[in-house]
């Protein structure tokens, strides 16, 4: 079974190839994979650590916080000044915004609220950061709704019911842009960790088989590739919701699996690697775009190893130490036990 560290490192670079290689159609599905683990770890967390504490919702919003938004900060700042470099017609886009628009768009700059509702977005991946932040927002009201099993049933049937809905007759509306249509997938994490919910190898591995089949076959039949491949299409976004329902028995044994350092460092840096890939991906797609898949693959090349690398470098010289003391905070934090 997969280490969950490396599982999400594999989920982030799969972002990265989706945006690069016009072959690859996984990154919308592996962006639900995420949330359904999220739904997993935070709730996790949640009662392992923050429920335990003197003022429990405020600390697990700071720690949120300081976890989202200094690696959002810097490199929303890089991405601004790449745009303004290689994307000069950005700059006359905003200017032409309403005075509502430019304050949606400095605000959602600013707190991620009403990113994914933006018309541009200096960051395109921070959109699921946006998704994120409002399930933080409504976490401690869902932990009381799923306060048990057959609530948590319901929830799942419900939220599956909202997502169905907003898809089919609401997809032109803004709630098309909201946490509305993924809650279902955090519950899904969620019922993953109250339930202590497992799967046998046999059931793994037969739904990650049909997964890889389906992929194959979207390989295969030219008419469902050209469809799939269209990442602002119906059918890809589609494909994403329910091919990812397939990969529920990894993503539930996987978190099971006992982490060690490396695979704790690759869980981290995954994070910062699905933001930070967007920065190179600005100047890349300046000098590509008009060019066939074959002559983008020397530079494809030069920017995955450029994409990595730095990564790796913006982990352990920025994100790292901030971690570790958002790290120490949250220790100091439980030394203040909840009030009797």
């Amino acid at each position: 079974m997969i280490k969950p560290g490396l599982l999400r490192f594999i989920l982030a670079s799969l972002v990265v190839v989706f945006h690069v290689a016009r072959v690859v159609f996984v990154g919308t599905l592996a962006v639900y994979c995420f949330f359904i683990l999220s739904g997993y770890w935070i709730s996790l967390m949640y009662d392992s650590k923050y429920k335990k504490l003197d003022s429990p919702v405020q600390d697990f919003y700071m720690s949120r916080i300081y976890r989202l938004f200094p690696v959002y900060f810097l490199f929303a700042i890089l991405a601004a000044v790449l745009v303004i470099f290689f994307d000069p017609t950005a700059a006359h886009t905003i200017s032409h915004f309403s005075v509502v628009e430019k304050a949606h768009f400095w605000f959602s700059n600013l707190t991620l609220l009403g990113y994914n509702l933006l018309p541009f977005q200096p960051i395109a991946p921070a959109w699921s950061l946006d998704i994120e932040l409002q399930f933080y927002i409504l976490f401690p009201v869902m932990l009381v709704l799923l306060n048990n099993k057959a609530s948590r049933i319901s929830a799942l049937v419900f939220f599956g019911l909202v997502t169905f809905v907003v898809e089919m007759f609401f997809n032109k509306s803004f709630l098309h842009e909201t946490v509305a249509v993924y809650l279902v997938y955090f519950v899904i994490g969620i019922c993953l960790h109250k339930d202590a919910v497992t799967f046998r190898r046999k059931t793994e591995v037969i739904c990650t088989g049909l997964f890889f089949l389906v992929l194959a076959v979207h390989y295969v039949v030219p008419s469902l590739f050209s469809a799939v491949r269209d990442s602002f299409s119906v059918y890809h976004l589609r494909f994403s919701e329910t091919a990812c329902l397939l990969l529920i028995p990894m993503l539930a044994n996987s978190v099971r699996v006992k982490s060690d350092k490396l695979d704790r460092n690759l869980g981290d840096i995954s994070y910062v690697l699905y933001l930070s890939h967007w920065i190179w991906f600005i100047p890349f797609n300046y000098y590509t775009q008009e060019l066939s898949s074959l002559q983008r693959l020397p530079y494809m090349v030069v920017y995955l190893a450029l994409t990595f690398t730095m990564a790796y470098v913006f982990y352990t010289y920025y994100d790292r130490p901030i971690e570790e003391r958002r790290r120490r905070l949250a220790e100091l934090s439980k030394g203040r036990p909840a009030a009797a």
